[in-house]
C-alpha cells in the first residue's frame, strides 16, 4: 500500500517532466525570430495609387516607424484602419512599419488608395497575416521560464518527498520483530 509521500512522488516526476518539455518548447518559441515576409509579397504603391485587393486584404507599409501616427488613408471612399500602435515586419534586411490596413469588410477588387500626408508606401499582405504566434517574443520567453521554474520546483518537491519517505521507512520496525 503506497504512502501519501509515495503517491506524491509518483505524480510529481511525470508532471515535472511534462512541464520541463513544455517550458523548453515555449522558451524556444519565444527566442526564435519572427517570420520573414518574402520581398515578392511587397510592392511599391502604384503611381496612380491603385491597389488590387484579394480575399485577405492588404496593408500599407512605410520605412518610417512613426508614419502611422499622422497618416490618414482611404481606398476609394472607404477609410482604411490605422494601427493603434507600432506594427512592423521584416523583409530581407529591411524593416517596414504598418501605416494602414484594409478593413475585413472590404470586398476584393481594384481600389484607388490615397494617404495624407503623401509618402512613399509599400503595399503588402494584411498585417494580421504577417504576425507570428503570440508565443513568439517576450510572452514565450516569460511563459517558458515560468514553466521551467515550476518544473524545477516540482522536481525538488519530488526529491524531498522521496528522501523523507526513505528516511521514515528506515525507522520502521518490521512486523516479525514486533511479535514476541
Amino acid at each position: 500500500m503506497p504512502t501519501p509521500l509515495g503517491a506524491t512522488t509518483r505524480l510529481s516526476v511525470p508532471l515535472a517532466l511534462v512541464l520541463a518539455v513544455a517550458g523548453a518548447v515555449l522558451l524556444w518559441l519565444g527566442l526564435s525570430p519572427a517570420p520573414q515576409t518574402p520581398a515578392e509579397e511587397l510592392a511599391p504603391l502604384a503611381q496612380d495609387g491603385t491597389v488590387e485587393v484579394g480575399e485577405d486584404g492588404f496593408s500599407l507599409w512605410s520605412d518610417d516607424p512613426e508614419a502611422y501616427q499622422d497618416a490618414w488613408c482611404v481606398a476609394d471612399a472607404t477609410p482604411l484602419l490605422r494601427p493603434t500602435g507600432p506594427w512592423s515586419l521584416a523583409s530581407g534586411d529591411r524593416e517596414l512599419h504598418e501605416v494602414a490596413r484594409s478593413p475585413r469588410a472590404l470586398p476584393p477588387g481594384t481600389y484607388a488608395v490615397s494617404c495624407t500626408p503623401e509618402q512613399a508606401l509599400v503595399v503588402g499582405p494584411h498585417a494580421e497575416l504577417t504576425a507570428g504566434w503570440l508565443l513568439r517574443g517576450q510572452v514565450g520567453v516569460v511563459a517558458g521560464a515560468v514553466t521551467l521554474l515550476l518544473a524545477l520546483v516540482l522536481t525538488v518537491v519530488a526529491v524531498i518527498a522521496t528522501v523523507r519517505r526513505r528516511r521514515l521507512e528506515s525507522w520502521r520496525v518490521p512486523p516479525h520483530r514486533l511479535q514476541g
